[in-house]
């Protein structure tokens, strides 16, 4: 993999392979249970209404009673749960979200950042998809502010490929399609002037336990990735591995909404207030 031109130089500690997308949560696959259990409820119906058909043939029996029709009584709307409070409304609109550093998208990146144990957490911001209002928010805000089936995957990537994908997102401003790189645990620089893919990026720091450095290009990182950001990543390691290949395909994701309600719900009595503190910062 080439050298990251904006912030060449930066080599440090060595750590293996190339985007290496490894398993570092454990995901309840409720899913698949969900499946799995209702394969077997159609398996025992099939049995049922063989043996009831038959028996019905038989002279002089009694017809099996008709099944019963599937009852949505046991899955409750959750959509009016209210998960937290804002203290003001939480910007989350296109026309910003997909330009510039956004109130919505600093804080589902925080809540990827905190809630995954990540390093840092980048999402693409066109993830995001209308503001929240200020006062009791509940899950259906929430879902309405993501995409139904928006996840996110926390993933082991190297900082040069940590600012490749940066660079990847900054590239697609030039574009007008939007695709503005939301993060947190990042400070960016970046300007226009550079060119789209190759050197937007001027500058890129870390959030340490030792306050902000500058990324180590051959370190690696947990980053936590939405889908978007996560195909564009894995795109680009397989274009400079020299094979369409990503590996990593199949790890396990998180629910954008899920995480991001259970983020409010840890702000306590006087809720979230939103901000933006100029972690992306465009230059000349």
């Amino acid at each position: 993999m080439r050298p990251h031109p904006g912030l060449a130089g930066r080599r440090t500690r060595a750590a293996g392979g190339g985007f290496a997308l490894r398993l570092l949560l454990s995901v309840a696959l409720t899913t698949f249970a969900a499946a799995a259990e209702a394969g077997q409820a159609r398996r025992a119906g099939a049995t049922g209404g063989g043996k009831a058909a038959a028996a019905s043939s038989r002279p002089g029996a009694t017809p099996a009673p008709a099944a019963p029709a599937p009852s949505t009584a046991d899955t409750p709307d959750s959509s009016g749960r209210v998960v937290g409070t804002a203290s003001a409304p939480i910007d989350g609109s296109a026309a910003l979200c997909r330009t510039r550093e956004c109130p919505l998208g600093d804080l589902v990146a925080e809540a990827l950042l905190v809630t995954m144990a990540a390093d840092a957490a980048i999402l693409d911001g066109r993830t995001l998809r209308r503001s929240i209002d200020a006062g009791a928010v509940t899950m259906g805000d929430v879902e309405s502010a993501l995409p139904a089936d928006g996840a996110a995957t926390l993933v082991e990537m190297r900082g040069r490929e940590v600012a490749q994908v940066l660079e990847d997102g900054l590239a697609l401003l030039e574009r007008d399609m939007g695709g503005f790189p939301q993060v947190a645990g990042l400070r960016v620089e970046w300007s226009m002037a550079g060119r789209a893919g190759r050197t937007r990026l001027r500058s890129l720091l870390v959030r340490t336990g030792e306050g902000w450095r500058p990324i180590e290009l051959d370190a690696v990182y947990r980053v936590a990735l939405d889908a978007a950001m996560l195909g564009r990543a894995r795109q680009s390691a397989g274009e400079n591995r020299g094979t369409g290949e990503a590996r990593g395909d199949g790890a396990p994701s998180s629910s954008l909404a899920e995480v991001l309600a259970a983020y409010l719900a840890r702000q306590g009595s006087f809720g979230y207030a939103p901000f933006t503190d100029g972690r992306t910062t465009e230059v000349e």
